[in-house]
């Protein structure tokens, strides 16, 4: 018994009221050239539709394709040019860095471009792994809509398959459709950037001389992404235009996720680490011990300590602070002489400054 059958045998075991069928028959959009239909709905929602010449071998359709592909999986016997095999796989994983998969597909939909595909493989994770899917569909397969559809469908011996339309997508709340979206590009780039900005910062304080603290975890501190690259990512987008565009903007929306969640994180373990703050005031301030005398109680080296962060603060030596003082001062002359009541005074007493 196949999944499929087991899973329809449970439901017929806790249906416990059936209602039949409406002989209400229901008609179906239907097209003058459905091969036509197809073709368009399928270049509308992103596919690459390629028409066979007669007489022309598969091999050679895969390769003017794609003829960078290094790792092609196909269990196609026409297609010799496979460097894999899904049915003879050990573990779906083994498809990983699929360049291109091949597959057979039974019926397309002119309606709106989908291309039933039955599991004839071992492992199905061949259509859904690889960075792109090439389907092999003859045009007596394709239908006017998904009610033809599935009166021809024939389950293969797995008793499953799946409908596919098109690259994968990926969409937000703002209606921004991203066609295939792919994760292993963006991991890739999130981990460069990560590398290369800490190379960098790494070589560039070993070049000026910085400190160790400074050199070992600046790095870190400039792992966070800020929100103009999404901005950029937008512009650059609309300016680059279709796959790339696509692939461009997907990869930094979805690393800047990933590095919001991270960057903040490694900032504050960077000041940390860099000595840069501390929780403890012993720690920013260190009190040299002075042989014979005596010890100091807590409240004691707290005040020194204090002291020795105020002796580090600037100088109000700026010209136009004294210029700023020397106006206060008038205007407190002048309140005391006219008797009125000076409101900056007041809000002194009350506490507010």
């Amino acid at each position: 018994m196949t999944y499929k059958d087991e899973l329809l045998e449970k439901l017929r075991r806790n249906t416990h009221e059936q209602y039949p069928m409406p002989d209400t028959p229901i008609d179906g959009i239907s097209y003058d050239d459905t091969v036509k239909q197809f073709v368009d709905m399928s270049m509308s929602v992103g596919s690459k539709v390629v028409m066979a010449k007669p007489n022309e071998k598969l091999d050679d359709i895969v390769r003017n394709a794609y003829p960078q592909a290094k790792t092609i999986a196909s269990n196609i016997a026409e297609l010799t040019i496979a460097t894999i095999n899904p049915d003879t796989v050990a573990e779906a994983q083994d498809l990983n860095g699929t360049d291109v998969g091949v597959v057979y597909g039974q019926i397309g939909v002119a309606e709106n471009g989908c291309v039933w595909i039955p599991q004839d493989m071992k492992e199905k994770a061949v259509c859904f792994i690889s960075e792109y899917l090439v389907i092999v569909l003859p045009k007596s397969g394709i239908v006017n809509n998904m009610h033809e559809a599935y009166d021809r469908i024939c389950m293969p011996e797995t008793g499953l398959g799946t409908f596919i339309s098109g690259p994968s997508k990926t969409a937000d709340i703002e209606q921004a459709l991203v066609m295939g979206a792919q994760a292993a590009r963006g991991v890739v780039y999130f981990l460069v950037r990560i590398i290369g900005k800490y190379a960098g910062a790494f070589i560039g304080c070993a070049i000026a001389g910085k400190d160790k603290l400074v050199r070992n975890y600046l790095g870190l501190a400039l792992i966070p992404q800020a929100g103009v690259a999404i901005g950029l990512a937008a512009m650059g987008a609309r300016t680059l235009g279709g796959e790339t565009g696509n692939i461009l903007e997907t990869v930094i929306l979805a690393s800047s996720v990933l590095y919001e969640l991270i960057g903040p994180a490694c900032a504050k373990l960077s000041l940390y680490l860099s000595k840069s703050y501390s929780n403890k005031l012993e720690e920013i301030v260190e009190i040299p011990e002075e042989e014979g005398a005596e010890q100091k109680t807590e409240l004691e080296l707290l005040i020194q300590r204090i002291q020795a962060i105020q002796e580090e603060l600037p100088k109000h030596d700026d010209p136009f602070y004294e210029d700023e003082k020397a106006f206060s001062e008038a205007a407190e002359e002048h309140y005391a002489m006219t008797g009125i009541p000076n409101p900056n005074l007041y809000r002194r007493k009350r506490g507010a400054f």
